[in-house]
Order: structure tokens, then sequence, then C-alpha cells
């Protein structure tokens, strides 16, 4: 019952267009939906895709100190890292790239925790 309704859904959706869908496998489908199930990066992508403001410099202390901490996290703690900044656990298809991931300093005098912008 619960496919049948999703079909439809996608087909309401979509329109004629949906069946188009069904050329894909269900992992593809997936990955197109809901983003990579790994959670990957490099320093040269952290490097080139992580946008900075308030102040901060590709160069600063801060933005350094976060791309140190991203390349070491392990899998899980990067699913979750992602989770607290997008509300999502797993990178958008096109990886990080696509995020468009943006570091600003808290503008609170005294701000001494992270916070997030996701919703």
């Amino acid at each position: 019952r619960q496919m049948v309704a999703f079909r439809r859904g996608v087909y309401d959706v979509l329109g004629q267009d949906a069946s188009a869908l069904w050329a894909f496998t269900a992992v593809e489908l997936r990955r197109l939906l809901c983003g990579e199930d790994e959670v990957y990066w490099t320093e040269k992508e952290l490097e080139e895709h992580i946008s900075c403001g308030g102040g901060y410099t590709t160069t600063s202390d801060q933005i350094r100190w976060l791309r140190e901490e991203m390349l070491e996290m392990q899998q899980p703690l990067r699913a979750k890292f992602l989770e607290f900044v997008t509300s999502c656990p797993r990178l958008p298809p096109g990886g990080l790239r696509e995020l468009r991931l943006s570091v600003h300093p808290d503008p609170v005098v005294g701000a001494r925790l992270p916070r997030s912008r996701a919703c």
C-alpha cells in the first residue's frame, strides 16, 4: 500500500516523465534524492569550498583549525557534524562543492559556543 501511494505521489509531482525514474537502480535513486552515503572530503576540497565571512579568511586560525578537525573526524562524526550544520547527515550529490558551507564568527559579544543556521 505504501509503495502504491509513493508511486502516485511521484507521478503527481513529475507527471508522465516519472516513468524515466524506473531506469535508475534503487541505489542510484537514493544517492540522487538523499545524497552520498559516505561523508568524504579532502583538504583541497575543504580549502576550496568553505566560504568565510565576518572577518574570517581562508588563512584565519579559526578556519584552519576547523579544516584540521574536519579532516581528522571519523565517518560517524563527519555525519554528525553535517547534521549539526545542515540538518542532514549526508553530503548532497556532488559532495562538498554543492554544500556551500559558510563560516562566520558569532555576532553576539561574548558568545563562545558554535551555532548553526540550518533552519
